[in-house]
C-alpha cells in the first residue's frame, strides 16, 4: 500500500503492488478459513473432509470467490463464526478494490 499511495504516477510497479496486496488479502482470508475449519470442524459446507491438501485447495478457491464477491454457492459457511469472518473478508475485498482503483485513477488523471 505504501508503494501505491506514495507513487506520483501509475507505472508497472504500482499495478504489480496492487495485485500483490490483493493476493496477500486472499492468503490472509485463506489461513483464517483454515484456522476456523481445523478448530471447528464442518464450518464450511461443500469442502472435503480428512484430506488437508484438498481442504487447502477448496478454501483457497473459496477465498478468491469471496473476495471478488462472485459467490457461486458451492462452498458456503455454516457456523456463526465462519459466516461472520466470510462477511468480513467479502467487505474487505470490495473495500480494497474500491480504494486501489480510486488511488490508481486519481494518480493516472493527476497532472503533477
Amino acid at each position: 500500500m505504501f508503494q501505491i499511495t506514495y507513487s506520483k504516477e501509475v507505472r508497472i510497479n504500482v499495478i504489480i503492488g496492487s495485485f500483490c496486496g490483493y493476493m496477500l488479502l486472499s492468503m490472509i482470508a485463506l489461513f483464517t478459513y483454515l484456522l476456523i475449519e481445523y478448530n471447528f470442524s464442518n464450518s464450511f459446507h461443500g469442502i472435503s473432509t480428512g484430506n488437508p491438501s484438498l481442504i487447502y485447495n477448496e478454501l483457497s478457491y473459496f477465498s478468491f470467490i469471496t473476495l471478488t464477491s462472485i459467490g457461486f454457492g458451492d462452498i458456503y459457511p455454516t457456523t456463526d463464526m465462519s459466516r461472520l469472518v466470510t462477511a468480513f473478508f467479502g467487505m474487505a475485498g470490495q473495500f480494497y478494490m474500491v480504494a486501489v482503483v480510486g488511488i490508481i485513477i486519481s494518480k493516472f488523471t493527476s497532472k503533477k
